[in-house]
């Protein structure tokens, strides 16, 4: 989180000297890069996947133990 707040920071300052500069299109087009990026999510694609595996491993164990197959294995 901190790493995204100082990107958007320093795209920031770059804008605001893009535009002192007379550059107010390039300044336009970085300042809402800034915007965006402030605007996603924290969550990298590698984090995402691994919850959604977390959870997809969380739904089965419940639904084992649901069944009463986990038992049933053990008893054998």
């Amino acid at each position: 989180m901190q790493t995204c707040g100082i990107i958007v920071s320093e795209y920031e300052a770059i804008a605001k000297e893009l535009y002192k500069m007379g550059h107010k299109s390039e300044a336009k087009i970085i300042s809402g890069l800034a915007k965006e990026v402030a605007g996603q999510g924290f969550d990298t694609k590698a984090q995402m996947q691994f919850d959604q595996t977390i959870g997809k491993n969380h739904a089965m164990s419940a639904l084992i133990q649901e069944s009463g197959i986990d038992g049933a294995a053990r008893e054998h």
